[in-house]
């Protein structure tokens, strides 16, 4: 299997996390739309709600590489460096296929 995921955790200034959501629907309905997404979705952190989570699943890195190309997710980077407290972290992986297939992979 060739599909990766990428979770990114972001943390936000206080007080800035609402204007990065705002700023990240655009480009989610975009990417969602691009050739070999499967999923792309934010997530707040239920404790710490200056934390967005973006979990993404690609069809392939090739299509990871082509999204990361993209005006829209340029655009987005640029707007929201200024509302971070600090560097993303992010984590690019693929599955063990480990356990029940249509739980075990996302």
């Amino acid at each position: 299997m060739d599909q990766l995921v990428v979770v990114v955790h972001m943390l936000f200034k206080k007080g800035a996390t609402k204007a990065a959501i705002d700023l990240f629907a655009p480009t989610i309905e975009l990417s969602q739309r691009e050739p070999g997404c499967l999923k792309f979705a934010v997530h707040q952190d239920i404790d710490d709600p200056d934390v967005l989570v973006v979990v993404e699943q690609w069809e392939s890195k090739a299509a990871h590489d082509t999204h990361l190309k993209q005006p829209h997710v340029q655009e987005l980077n640029e707007s929201v460096a200024p509302l971070m407290a600090g560097v993303p972290r992010i984590s690019v992986g693929k599955s063990l296929e480990i356990g029940d297939p249509a739980r075990g992979v996302i």
